[in-house]
């Protein structure tokens, strides 16, 4: 009888170091699934601002090209008129040279008043 006792006691008192085991282990476990929880969201609030940067950046890169290349077009266009007017002026400054030579060659009228 006394050896039931102290089987029995022995038993109570590791079910009682269980149950607490448990309660403890229940207690890490919901800190653990709450953490869990708290770092699943912030990697969704995370992945979420990632898309939205990599958009931006997209978009920025997308327009920064266009951007550009209106640019070069404009350089292009400006370079086409400067050399189109230099070739009008070199033109124009032919013309004025080659025309003050021959004002210069020029022979003087003879215009004589005397009847």
């Amino acid at each position: 009888y006394d050896l039931k006792m102290i089987e029995v006691e022995n038993l109570r008192s590791e079910n009682t170091r269980l149950r607490q085991e448990l309660k403890i282990n229940k207690g890490a476990y919901t800190h653990l699934q709450k953490e869990k929880d708290e770092i699943a969201q912030a990697l969704s609030e995370a992945n979420s601002k990632i898309h939205k940067l990599e958009a931006e950046l997209e978009l920025r890169e997308r327009l920064f090209i266009e951007f550009r290349e209106e640019k070069e077009r404009e350089v292009l266009e400006l370079t086409k008129i400067k050399n189109d007017l230099e070739m009008r002026l070199q033109s124009t400054l032919e013309v004025e040279t080659t025309g003050l030579l021959e004002f210069d060659n020029m022979k003087p009228l003879d215009i004589s008043f005397n009847q």
